[in-house]
């Protein structure tokens, strides 16, 4: 052919003029190749096409499915037709090609900044978190001497962050001339790896023993909340599926781990302060919801607590904890709290996993850790899951507990103490018979959420928060309606013998009155404490929570008497009895959880139906005695605490203030000197001398 023509078969360009034919198309197909793409520039790529194209002096596109029909055939040869029908010819102009010639002159500075950025991004990568990391440490140090109190939760942070990095760059660099170096001592404890869990197996209970002993010794009453404990405990093990073929690694030292975390928080002081820190932070984090909530609500949104200001919590944690899915951060945590478990207690990946992902999701959410190997799990690890998820709160839910004016403390611990206690009586009630698929570190895998940027993570968190929103509020009207019906009824029942107080509260303070006991509630709490949980287990944790919520708030008024004079009920419980019931509460193991988690699970396999529905009645009682043996851990080791004095020395209307609360907040007012109004209210307002109590007024005579 006279004239030269280029054809584009699927991207690819050729010349018409067959003496250079074959020629050109390996031109191409090296040009159009990934691997030349890789190693060349886009500038250098449009240069290679131009110089292919300079013989040409028109270009002709074939149709693509009959140029690449032919293309296929046995002779291997390049056919096309110039029928208008099947061709469509483009020429273009020398100018054209001087056009797009000029245009990529002018954007050869953004293709030399995007190559220089792909080829040196890992560069680029470090070096901006060396800096970062630089500038965090200085700006601590600096913050640290201007004001060090101000600067602890940031000097926290600081050096969680600096310990992180230095762990994972040491692992990267030198984690395997570590383990060779450590190898031998390893391989020498292996050795007599059975003499050293012989002496573990003998230690650890004798330990236990000794100091259970001088607890009690220095508290009698402690001794209740011990025996409660092991009571409970063998009812689990007297009721258990398979009692023959219980592994007790994993039930021995997930009680230990829950115990141990009991004795950091409840005992020593670093513990509770940190807790109580934490807690502190995490409150100060949820109040900023209140600037939402009013711009949607109005000023006055706090009318309306629970709707605007409880579930707008959870909405705000919903979303804000999608930030840290977007970076993997929480995926990092929950995989190492899992590997934790799975090291310690001996429970297989899956169900480690998901006991530490309930730690921040709620029973809705974790089993999706697990998606891809829910189907091949054993029955015993099916429980466990179920179990885990109704025995802990989410992180959504965590802070519309603290709402109601409980202890963020005491719910925060609640919450990790829960995890390896759940498996501990999970692998109690149902002990593994057979031999699991994921006994190793691989099942430890968590899927990454993909998100473009935070926004559309912020965006994603909220919207999935709302079925979540909509379940409370749902479940709340139809309980509470459905509670006041029923008490309606046994009203009118009760009446008919002149016992108009008969109530399914009053039921449950008798029915559980022996648990409330056996946890080491005081005998005047101990109907009040009862009739909590059973309105946990039978209705759910919200209106639990939300009622001793507003005992506190009536106990802490110092208005308001503790037992009513003229009907003997009890309005409030002290701050033992707020321990106490606080741990036991915390946990979905209530019997409208069962729908939630049976709707959750059954979506990852409905071809397990009939075992889930079988199981998950069994689950709930381990749940439930999960969050009572939590209970039992704060009757035992609970330390009085200062009361809230604010509140009550606002006032002076103490006709019904109980006499010790009001002389232990006069002392240490009195004695620290803070407040002379106060402390003169303290001595002239009350009369002190049928209480037992007389206070110290000689330092205001002056």
């Amino acid at each position: 052919m006279s004239a030269n023509r280029v054809h584009t078969v699927k991207d690819k360009v050729f010349c018409e003029d067959t003496s250079i034919e074959r020629s050109n198309i390996l031109k191409t197909q090296k040009v159009n190749s990934p691997a030349y793409k890789r190693k060349s520039s886009p500038t250098h790529l449009a240069n290679e096409t131009e110089k292919e194209l300079s013989g040409c002096s028109s270009f002709i596109r074939i149709n693509d499915n009959k140029a690449l029909s032919e293309h296929n055939s046995p002779n291997e040869k390049l056919e096309y037709t110039s029928d208008q029908n099947q061709v469509e010819i483009e020429k273009f102009e020398v100018m054209e090609a001087k056009g797009n010639s000029c245009i990529s002159y002018i954007l050869s500075p953004v293709t030399t900044v995007t190559t220089f950025y792909s080829y040196n991004k890992g560069v680029i990568f470090k070096l901006s978190g060396i800096l970062f990391t630089i500038g965090i440490v200085v700006y601590t140090v600096i913050a640290c001497f201007w004001n060090f109190s101000r600067a602890i939760p940031l000097l926290v942070f600081c050096s969680l962050f600096v310990a992180y990095i230095f762990y994972a760059e040491v692992q990267k660099h030198f984690g395997e001339a570590i383990w060779k170096f450590f190898r031998p001592c390893y391989n020498y404890l292996n050795h007599y790896i059975h003499l050293i869990k012989l002496l573990f197996i003998i230690c650890i209970p004798l330990g236990l023993i000794v100091w259970i002993i001088l607890e009690i010794s220095k508290k009698p009453l402690r001794i209740i909340s011990c025996l409660g404990y092991l009571i409970f405990l063998f009812g689990m093990f007297y009721t258990s599926k398979y009692p023959k073929r219980v592994v007790w690694r994993p039930v021995f030292l997930g009680l230990f781990i829950q115990i141990c975390l009991g004795v950091l928080i409840l005992r020593t002081k670093v513990g509770f302060l940190a807790f109580r820190l934490t807690g502190d932070f995490v409150a100060k984090f949820l109040s900023y919801i209140d600037v939402g909530s009013k711009f949607v609500f109005g000023a006055n949104f706090k009318e309306h607590f629970f709707a605007f200001k409880v579930l707008a919590i959870v909405l705000y944690t919903g979303a804000f904890l999608s930030i840290p899915y977007r970076f993997g951060a929480m995926q990092w945590i929950i995989s190492k709290f899992a590997w934790l478990m799975q090291i310690s207690l001996h429970t297989t990946a899956p169900e480690s996993l998901v006991a530490a992902g309930n730690i921040f999701v709620g029973q809705s959410e974790s089993p999706l850790l697990i998606r891809p190997y829910f189907a091949d799990l054993t029955t015993s690890e099916v429980h466990a899951v179920m179990t885990t998820g109704m025995a802990t709160i989410s992180g959504s839910v965590l802070g519309a507990f603290i709402s109601f004016g409980l202890q963020p403390a005491y719910l925060i611990a609640a919450c990790v103490m829960d995890a390896p206690c759940a498996l501990a009586i999970s692998k109690l009630v149902y002990p593994e018979t057979k031999r699991s698929q994921f006994l190793t570190k691989e099942g430890l895998k968590v899927k990454q959420k993909v998100h473009h940027n935070v926004m559309a993570a912020i965006t994603a968190g909220a919207a999935q928060a709302i079925p979540l929103v909509l379940n409370i509020a749902g479940n709340l009207i139809a309980t509470l309606s459905i509670l006041a019906v029923t008490n309606g009824f046994l009203k009118w029942f009760g009446g008919l013998l002149d016992y108009p107080h008969f109530s399914f509260e009053g039921i449950c303070s008798y029915v559980l009155l022996p648990v409330s006991f056996l946890m080491g509630v005081k005998w005047d709490d101990c109907f009040k404490a009862a009739e909590l949980v059973g309105t946990k287990i039978f209705l759910n944790e919200f209106i639990a929570y939300g009622s001793l919520g507003e005992m506190i708030k009536l106990r802490d008024s110092g208005i308001v008497p503790k037992i009513q004079p003229d009907t003997g009920v009890v309005n409030w419980v002290d701050e033992h009895t707020e321990a106490i019931v606080t741990y036991a509460l915390c946990g979905f193991a209530n019997f409208g959880s069962i729908g939630i988690l049976l709707g959750s699970l059954l979506s990852i396999a409905p071809q397990r139906q009939s075992e889930l529905v079988k199981l998950v009645l069994r689950a709930l009682v381990a749940a439930v005695f999960t969050n009572i043996l939590n209970g039992c851990v704060a009757g035992f080791l609970y330390i009085p605490q200062p009361i809230v004095c604010d509140r009550m020395l606002a006032t002076t209307n103490w006709t019904y203030t109980e006499p010790g609360r009001l002389f232990e907040c006069c002392s240490s007012t009195i004695s620290s000197n803070l407040n002379s109004s106060v402390a003169t209210n303290c001595c002239n307002s009350f009369n002190w001398t049928d209480t037992g109590y007389t206070l110290n007024c000689s330092s205001l005579s002056g």
